[in-house]
């Protein structure tokens, strides 16, 4: 098989010399095992290590140089969307750290297509930008072709993730998605609610799991009908839910968790408009904590993720593989925290008397 591949790139096939993908065919193994064995990484055994790096002696594979900067230190970010006030804070968050750090700052959304983060992640390449951070939703998946292609650039790049099972040989910052979760259905469940329902969107499934895993956990009922997933995002996404939710008088919930606020400020709209109070009739509560959240039904209770230990984080990750390309990649694993407000029981007036958020 070696032979093979060395035959091919001596007589000029597709790729002039070898690549991680001729690496990886040898081996028998995928193109991220090839990039996690050149970088080091802990989880790869000794026996795959060793057949790696045989091969690639074997077949001169040697690791790309670092393209030469753009003028002026330009960093590239690469969110989902630009929809989502979370996705739109990250990425003004990020400009505004790197242009501390004397970096100007393009972004660019994928809109959740594998093709267009493919195509996103070639163009950043080609424009020798000087280093690039990821947001990968939860829902979301890169291919082996992007990996391979950010490995083989040897462009400075860091991944942002909520996703509990990626796994890249890259710098990343996880989020631990189900943590918040079960801090939500926690809070709820200490407040005294029991007939708890869920509103997602086809972005949020993984979050749909994480609520129903943690129902059973803390021995609560599995209602489908609580449960709606809505094809419409954000707000309208989530009046369209409540309406479906609130519907049904005898059956109605004395709680509603909305995977992210958008959703939680449009149910707000529906559950206003059936002449219910809240929390009095019914708690809400959301994920995220976007700016908005706090002044809207006198505060609405979520689940905040640490923004800024995110950016921060990632902007000093990439600064230190500028300085050294070769260093060891890290894997950062954080938590998000509650923010009790008014509608799920704590009066936006003794919220303020005490300080909190």
């Amino acid at each position: 098989m070696i032979d093979a591949v060395n035959e091919n790139v001596a007589m000029g096939g597709n790729n002039s010399k070898p690549r991680l993908k001729d690496v990886a065919q040898v081996c028998g193994v995928s193109i991220s095992t090839v990039s996690r064995v050149l970088n080091d990484h802990p989880a790869i055994s000794v026996d795959t290590k060793q057949r790696v790096l045989a091969a690639v002696e074997a077949i001169g594979y040697r690791a790309p140089r670092p393209q030469p900067n753009a003028p002026g230190d330009v960093a590239a970010m690469i969110v989902p969307e630009l929809q989502s006030v979370y996705y739109a804070k990250m990425a003004d968050l990020v400009s505004k750290e790197f242009c501390r750090k004397g970096f100007r700052t393009v972004i660019s959304a994928s809109n959740f297509c594998e093709d267009s983060l493919f195509d996103l992640l070639r163009l950043y390449i080609a424009l020798r930008v000087s280093c690039l951070i990821v947001m990968i939703d939860a829902n979301e998946t890169i291919t082996e072709a992007s990996l391979a292609l950010v490995s083989d650039s040897g462009l400075p790049t860091c991944f942002i993730s909520a996703q509990q099972e990626l796994e890249i040989p890259f710098d990343c910052i996880q989020i631990d998605e189900k943590y918040g979760v079960n801090l939500a259905v926690q809070h709820l469940v200490r407040c005294g609610y029991k007939r708890l329902a869920l509103i997602g969107d086809v972005q949020t499934p993984n979050n749909y799991h994480y609520f129903v895993e943690s129902l059973r956990a803390h021995g609560l009922n599995v209602d489908e009908e609580r449960m709606v997933m809505t094809r419409a995002r954000g707000e309208v996404g989530g009046y369209r839910a409540a309406h479906k939710l609130l519907s049904k008088e005898g059956q109605r919930p004395d709680a509603i968790y909305a995977c992210y606020d958008q959703l939680a400020i449009g149910a707000m709209n529906a559950i206003y408009e059936y002449g219910l109070k809240i929390p009095n009739d019914i708690a809400l509560m959301g994920y995220d904590n976007i700016e908005i959240a706090r002044f809207v039904g006198g505060g609405l209770t979520t689940i905040s993720n640490p923004y800024e230990d995110m950016v921060r984080i990632a902007v000093r990750i990439l600064q230190n593989r500028l300085d050294q390309r070769d260093a060891a990649t890290q894997r950062i694993m954080l938590l998000p925290k509650l923010i009790e407000r008014n509608t799920t029981g704590i009066p936006n007036k003794t919220r303020i008397e005490a300080g909190l958020p």
